[in-house]
C-alpha cells in the first residue's frame, strides 16, 4: 500500500547466512518492564535458518533489524521444524521452544543466556508443530499424535506428558495447530479436529476439503472466524470459530492471474506457503514468492466475521524468489514529547511491523535483480535468504510508563 514503508534486509550479514529459512519465525515480547522503554517495544524475533542437515538461530530486534542480538547453532544433525514463543508461566520466565526432525524438544530462555538450552527431551517422533495454550505447550508429532506438556512449581515437566492420538492410517505429521481460549484447532489430512485443551479430547471434527488426500497446512484466526488453507489448493476457506460452519471460500487463482499474468502459473500450480491476519488484512504468501494483502471486514477483534474482499486485494511489489516461509507481526515503537492540557507528556507512537522471510528477493515492478555483479564464488544477492519488513502505523498512545 502507499502508506507502507518497505525495508528489504539482505544477507550475508550474520543474521540469515546464505541458506533458505527452514521454519517459521516466532516473536516474544519481553515482560521485563523498564522506566526507559514501553513494554510493547521490548520484542525479539527468533529466526531459524539453514540447510536440511542443520539449523542456526538468529535473534534480532525487529525495530532495529540490522542489529543481531544473538546467534547460535542448534546441535548438529537435528534440523529444526518448528518454533514457539512461550510467555512467563508461574515462576518460570519466558522461553522459546524448538522442535526438531529427529524428535527433540529444546527449551531456551527468551531474554537472557539464549544460547544455553534450559531443558530438552528426546522423543521417538519428529516434532512438526509447537503451540502454547492455557498454560500448556502442545506438540504435534510425525505420527499424528499430540503431546501435552504441563508446568509445575519447579518448571516445565517434559518427562510426564500426556498424548492424544489423532492419526488414522496412513499416518500424517501434525503441522498446524491454532489455539484460542480453551480450544485447539488441529489440521490433519483434509480435516480439522477441535480439541478441548483442558480435557484433552476431540470435541468436533470439520471437513475442510472434500478431497481426502488433501492436507490442511495453515490456520489463522481473526474475530470469530478461522481462515484455512490446504496444500496445493488455491482456495482459502473461512469457518465460524464457535460452530465450525463454512462461511466463505475464496479462489486466489483469478487474483494471481490478474496481478502477475497467466504465465506466472504456467510452470507450477498456485501454492499457499504462509497465511496470517495482521492489522485487519489477510496476508497470503505463495510458493512462488509473491505476497498478497487482502482486507478483512473486522469491526471487532473478538466478535466479527473476517470476510475478505478480493476486489480490494493488493500485490506486494516486494517479494521472494522462492516460497514465502513465514509472515508474522511484531510491535515497533517510537517516542515523542507533546503538550496536553498545559502539561508535557510523552507519547508512544506504536506501529505494527509485518515481517516476511524467504529465499531471495524480487521487486515485481522491475523484475529479478540476480545479475548485480556479485562474485560467482558467493551466492547471488537475489539467491540469499531475505527478510522484508513493512511498517503499518497506528495512532499514538499516551504512556504512563515513561
Amino acid at each position: 500500500g502507499k502508506n507502507q514503508n518497505v525495508h528489504p534486509l539482505e544477507s550475508p550479514r550474520p543474521s540469515l547466512g546464505n541458506t533458505g529459512l527452514g521454519v517459521e519465525l516466532s516473536f516474544f515480547s519481553s515482560r521485563h518492564h523498564s522506566s526507559l522503554f514501553h513494554p510493547l517495544c521490548q520484542c525479539a524475533v527468533w529466526v531459524v535458518s539453514g540447510p536440511a542437515s542443520s539449523s542456526d538461530v538468529t535473534v534480532i530486534n525487529p525495530a532495529r533489524s540490522n542489529t543481531v542480538l544473538d546467534q547460535f547453532s542448534l546441535p548438529p544433525t537435528s534440523p529444526a521444524l518448528c518454533i514457539c514463543a512461550v510467555p512467563p508461566t508461574g515462576e518460570t520466565s519466558g522461553t522459546v521452544w524448538i522442535g526438531t526432525q529427529e524428535g527433540s524438544v529444546l527449551v531456551h530462555s527468551a531474554s537472557t543466556a539464549r544460547r544455553r538450552c534450559l531443558q530438552s527431551i528426546s522423543l521417538s517422533e519428529g516434532v512438526h508443530s509447537l503451540t502454547y495454550s492455557q498454560g500448556q505447550v502442545i506438540a504435534g508429532f510425525a505420527n499424528g499424535t499430540l503431546a501435552f506438556f504441563s508446568h509445575n512449581p519447579g518448571g516445565w515437566d517434559l518427562q510426564s506428558h500426556e498424548v492424544l492420538p489423532l492419526g488414522s492410517t496412513p499416518l500424517q505429521p501434525i503441522r498446524c495447530c491454532l489455539a484460542k481460549g480453551a480450544c485447539l484447532w488441529v489440521g490433519y489430512w483434509n480435516r480439522v479436529h477441535v480439541v478441548d485443551v483442558e480435557n484433552r479430547k476431540v470435541e468436533q471434527t470439520l471437513t475442510v476439503s472434500e478431497r481426502s488426500e488433501q492436507q490442511v497446512r495453515f490456520l489463522c484466526a481473526a474475530g470469530s472466524g478461522v481462515w484455512t488453507s490446504c496444500r496445493l489448493d488455491p482456495t482459502l476457506r473461512l469457518f465460524d470459530w464457535s460452530t465450525g460452519r463454512l462461511l466463505q471460500d475464496v479462489d486466489l487463482t483469478p487474483l494471481v492471474t490478474k496481478t502477475l499474468g497467466p504465465a506466472f502459473l504456467s510452470l507450477s500450480p498456485l501454492q499457499i506457503s504462509s497465511l496470517t491476519v495482521i492489522s485487519g488484512r489477510l496476508w497470503v504468501g505463495t510458493g512462488s514468492g509473491a505476497i498478497f494483502s487482502i482486507p478483512v471486514s473486522l469491526s471487532s477483534e473478538s466478535a466479527s466475521i473476517p470476510y475478505c474482499s478480493l476486489a480490494a486485494a493488493q500485490l506486494c511489489y516486494h517479494g521472494h524468489r522462492q516460497a514465502v516461509k513465514f509472515i508474522i507481526a511484531a510491535p515497533a515503537c517510537g517516542t515523542s514529547s507533546s503538550t496536553i492540557g498545559g502539561g508535557a507528556v510523552t507519547l508512544v507512537s506504536t506501529s505494527q511491523l509485518i515481517l516476511s522471510g524467504g529465499e531471495g528477493y524480487i521487486n515485481f515492478r522491475i523484475g529479478d535483480d540476480a545479475n548485480d555483479g556479485a562474485p560467482e564464488a558467493a551466492p547471488l544477492r537475489s539467491d540469499r535468504s531475505h527478510m522484508i519488513i513493512w511498517q503499518s502505523p497506528t495512532p499514538s498512545l499516551p504512556s504512563s510508563a515513561l
